[in-house]
């Protein structure tokens, strides 16, 4: 079984070697005739090569054997020996070429075999070194495909870390200008607070002085209705009078319109002239209803300035009161800030 393997294997090397197919098969003859000992047939090569027809086969083996008989013939030539003593020794000798020729294939047989079983614990120490081979070449790939993996990993890692180092980089830059800009904003702050104040009291002063002027035209303006009031009073109980005087006269006009014509001309006169007092009273009367009027527009006017300027000073001091509570806060991170560190 092996040495069948081990011919399968050599005629494999010798197809490389000999492409030629009537080559290859009379390398194969050769092979197998006087290394391993075996007759070659045309049906063993044709098996062992697969190459070419059974004619081509057939056709090499012969002119193997016909080379090898010119080859194993021996021929005496000398001319004082008769022909058939020569042919006669001719076979002797290549009987005796062909003994030795299967003593030394025996011999070598024997000696193939020793090597044979000298090479086959090689060959399985060979096989398990080249399975061991192979498995460590796989653990190889593995291991080198494990620390490329590691490679690119550790390289993702560094490149992630860069990443995080530069956008904290990036985060401290944003705290420092935002801390930069809350000192500014706290400055600004404690001068809006200042101007704020100032501010304040100046609205207050503003607030009191016309809440004051707001009194005062309030005062102004219910006494103005308290004077219109009374002028209107006045004007009624004129007119009043007047009506009642014209009345009168009228009844005396007609009632010595028929005995005193002449008188009746003078009552018409003065009845004319009552006519106009009435008149500019009742103009009188309407003046201090319209100054009525304006007087009540001027003190709701006042009214409502007032209540504006009240309004106003309460949301100042509401905003003041929330820019306090808010300036309070900032004023304890210093304390909270120290005490951290």
């Amino acid at each position: 079984m092996d040495q069948a393997r081990q011919i399968a294997e050599e005629v494999e090397a010798l197809r490389s070697r000999f492409p030629e197919t009537r080559a290859l098969y009379r390398e194969v003859c050769t092979l197998l005739f006087f290394r391993y000992g075996t007759q070659p047939t045309t049906n063993g090569l044709y098996s062992l090569v697969r190459k070419g027809s059974m004619t081509t086969v057939g056709q090499v083996l012969a002119a193997f054997w016909n080379d090898l008989r010119e080859k194993s013939a021996v021929r005496i030539a000398h001319p004082g020996l008769p022909e058939s003593f020569r042919d006669s020794v001719g076979e002797l000798a290549q009987q005796m070429w062909i003994q030795a020729t299967a003593a030394a294939g025996d011999q070598a047989e024997a000696i193939r075999a020793e090597a044979q079983a000298e090479v086959s614990p090689l060959r399985l120490q060979l096989a398990q070194v080249q399975a061991a081979r192979d498995g460590a070449g796989e653990r190889l790939v593995l291991a080198e495909k494990q620390a490329l993996e590691a490679r690119q990993a550790l390289a993702q890692a560094e490149e992630a870390l860069a990443e995080q180092r530069r956008a904290i980089a990036a985060l401290q830059a944003q705290m420092e200008l935002l801390q930069d800009q809350a000192r500014g904003f706290t400055g600004q702050l404690d001068r809006a607070r200042v101007d704020f104040a100032a501010e304040l009291e100046k609205s207050r002063q503003t607030a009191a002085a016309a809440e004051q002027r707001a009194d005062a035209a309030q005062r102004r303006a219910l006494l103005d209705v308290d004077q219109e009031r009374q002028a209107r009073a006045k004007a009624d109980k004129v007119t009043d009078g007047l009506r009642a005087e014209l009345a009168d006269a009228d009844k005396r006009v007609r009632d010595a319109a028929g005995q005193h014509a002449g008188e009746a001309l003078k009552w018409q006169a003065s009845t004319q002239r009552l006519q106009a007092q009435l008149d500019s009273a009742q103009a009188d009367a309407a003046a201090a209803r319209q100054e009525l009027q304006q007087a009540h527009q001027r003190a709701e006017e006042a009214e409502r300035r007032a209540i504006e300027s009240s309004v106003r000073t309460d949301t100042l001091q509401g905003v003041l009161e929330q820019l306090t509570i808010t300036g309070a806060k900032p004023k304890r991170s210093p304390r909270a800030g120290s005490g951290q560190s």
